[in-house]
């Protein structure tokens, strides 16, 4: 349980090549929760009543960001879906370079984390400004101009965040899958 409720901290913190620890964090499940057979024929993920269950996320996402007043441009482009305010996010999960060759990393890997999870709850939520998971709407529409536009590195650790969604049967699950 307690992986379960901090998984997001210890992703946040963890270094990228520590893909066997990071697994082991991302597996665990909550304790009173039945995994279904992944074998078992004619399997409907979608149909589990555990995927409209939201998972419980204790870490303080809201905080990192708020460091850039990037919960703002992304509250923003939900709204006007302006395409300048696409590239002010863009800009500032990216390091600023002294920074960048300290960390060995262009990328704010905890800001770029926390940025898909808000949009993520966000359209997970099924609220009608964002559309439903699978509809597009401003909030894929974030998703696929930073899929599009990042570079190499930035779209390893983008797809590498939205990996740490996929866990067991829930909202963040089933929206990230």
């Amino acid at each position: 349980q307690f992986l379960c409720d901090y998984h997001y901290s210890f992703c946040d913190i963890m270094p990228t090549p520590c893909v066997q620890v990071r697994n082991l964090i991302l597996s665990a499940f909550p304790w009173n929760m039945k995994l279904p057979d992944p074998f078992m024929p004619n399997l409907k993920v979608d149909l589990l009543p555990e995927i409209r269950a939201a998972p419980r996320i204790t870490a303080h996402y809201m905080s990192t960001l708020l460091q850039l007043n990037l919960k703002h441009d992304v509250d923003t482009y939900l709204r006007t879906r302006d395409k300048r305010v696409l590239e002010a996010i863009k800009d500032k999960i990216r390091l600023p370079r002294l920074e960048s060759l300290e960390l060995e990393t262009k990328y704010n890997v905890p800001l770029m984390n926390a940025l898909l999870l808000y949009v993520g709850m966000h359209l997970s939520q099924g609220n009608s400004s964002a559309g439903q998971p699978g509809q597009g709407g401003p909030a894929l529409e974030i998703f696929m101009y930073l899929a599009h536009n990042l570079d190499y590195e930035g779209r390893y650790l983008f797809l590498g965040s939205i990996a740490n969604h996929l866990r067991y049967p829930n909202t963040h699950t089933h929206y990230f899958s």
